[in-house]
């Protein structure tokens, strides 16, 4: 499956680890070289095990220096305005790709009706922030509950691409609202896991 590009035009390929301390963080940060473009770092909890889908337990971070897809921009719009794309339903709705799916704003069945959407009821919408809440006073069960979501000055921008099967996820929303805003620096990275590695 790592050969043949001819009859694989996809291969796959092992992709190297290390232990997500300072020497492990440097190493994947600055001396890796790997056979394909890179997209950032890809954390994954330790004691934690495949599964398809999204999950708190894998996260991916990125910066300039290694992912050349850092943010999403589109054609004739500023970089620094947001674009995410949701699922419209026909009530109005407008959800996240999360398990359970989480209402990001509602437009009402009749405004809803004039978003020109894919196959998949997939639109892309400006949006000017994003903020999540929590009960302040949290018991388990409010663990998992999906949290109290605000978008800010939301505006219908366009389909989604006719390929594109699924919306936005509410941490990819929000990962790139804090590129914008206050990125999560590398610097930062480094610090905490330092401070959380075992001695």
């Amino acid at each position: 499956v790592q050969h043949h590009p001819q009859q694989n035009p996809y291969p796959m390929h092992l992709l190297p680890w290390y232990c997500c301390d300072p020497q492990g963080l440097e190493a994947a940060y600055r001396s890796l070289e790997v056979p394909f473009t890179r997209d950032g770092l890809l954390f994954l909890h330790r004691d934690s095990n495949y599964e398809i889908g999204l999950t708190p337990l894998m996260l991916v971070w990125k910066d300039s220096n290694c992912s050349t897809y850092l943010s999403e921009v589109y054609k004739d719009i500023d970089p620094a305005v947001q674009v995410v794309c949701l699922q419209v339903t026909e009530s109005g709705a407008l959800l996240t790709h999360d398990e359970p799916q989480i209402v990001i704003a509602q437009a009402g069945a009749e405004l809803a009706a004039s978003f020109a959407r894919n196959k998949k009821g997939l639109a892309l919408f400006k949006i000017a922030g994003i903020s999540i809440a929590y009960p302040e006073a949290m018991s388990e069960d409010d663990f998992q509950s999906p949290p109290q979501v605000a978008v800010s000055n939301i505006e219908f921008f366009a389909t989604a691409a006719a390929k594109r099967t699924d919306a936005d996820s509410l941490t990819k929303a929000l990962f790139q609202q804090r590129l914008r805003v206050q990125p999560l620096s590398y610097e930062e990275l480094l610090h905490n896991s330092a401070l959380t590695s075992p001695t």
